[in-house]
């Protein structure tokens, strides 16, 4: 049976860089699920935070008899990685649900302003983690980085250098999202 991934995130940006990433680990288009994106600007971080639960509670029902993901991912902004696993916890604990178990194939993303200091960095520029940066003109402009961190995926990042957000994230998708066969 082909793995079928759900996807929570904010915007059509975060939306390219992860259908690009999954497209090149092999998953094709129709099993690819991803959750309505948010009308408005800035209401994407809040979207994702408050339809976190029912995304989960979806998935906890399909997955016992289906090879189901459901990958998750959230800027940081201004908060550190732990605070923001600690505010998605918060708000399955508030609808008296279990958090997210380690047996759980829910991989979360969580870059660190934004998705484009991921970008600027599988580019190759120098990159940290508290300054924002420029937003891509179109989002397909993405697909290069996308390509970049499926090769790290595959083999390993490198030793040094690497935003520890990113490190975190390409750990995540490689415990938490199976193969796409």
């Amino acid at each position: 049976m082909k793995s079928r991934v759900f996807v929570l995130c904010e915007d059509k940006q975060q939306q390219t860089f992860v259908r690009r990433i999954l497209k090149q680990l092999g998953f094709e288009n129709h099993h690819l699920r991803f959750a309505k994106l948010p009308a408005g600007k800035g209401a994407g971080e809040q979207f994702v935070r408050k339809n976190y639960p029912d995304e989960v509670k979806e998935y906890r029902q399909k997955a016992p008899a289906n090879a189901v993901s459901l990958l998750v991912i959230i800027d940081s902004d201004l908060l550190s990685l732990n605070e923001r696993h600690k505010q998605l916890n918060d708000e399955l604990v508030a609808k008296q649900m279990v958090t997210r178990q380690q047996d759980e194939h829910i991989p979360i993303l969580i870059p660190k302003r934004n998705i484009e200091t991921w970008i600027h960095y599988l580019w190759g520029e120098q990159v940290n983690e508290t300054d924002t940066y420029p937003k891509l003109k179109k989002e397909s402009d993405c697909w290069t980085a996308a390509d970049k961190l499926v090769s790290y995926y595959r083999s390993n990042l490198p030793s040094t250098d690497v935003p520890s957000h990113l490190r975190e994230g390409v750990e995540e998708l490689k415990e938490r999202l199976p193969s796409s066969s």
